[in-house]
């Protein structure tokens, strides 16, 4: 639900922090795609993201910040 939101956040950080890489641990294959066809159709998909399935916990470890949605963070 806030895949739109999450891209255009990442893009406005990456632009202003041209270093920032981003981590988005997505839940299923399905997820995956929904994920992959917003960030397409916003023409974001040059962002430098690397989609894991799962391992929110890893990703959230290994972040210096974290973007996450109320009840993702529990």
């Amino acid at each position: 639900m806030h895949t739109e939101l999450l891209l255009k956040t990442a893009a406005e950080i990456f632009e202003s922090q041209l270093e920032a890489r981003f981590v988005v641990p997505l839940i299923s294959r399905e997820t995956r795609e929904y994920f992959e066809r917003v960030q397409y159709r916003l023409k974001l998909d040059a962002l430098p993201m690397k989609l894991l399935y799962g391992h929110a916990n890893d990703a959230l470890r290994a972040a210096d910040v974290g973007i996450v949605a109320s009840g993702t963070a529990t």
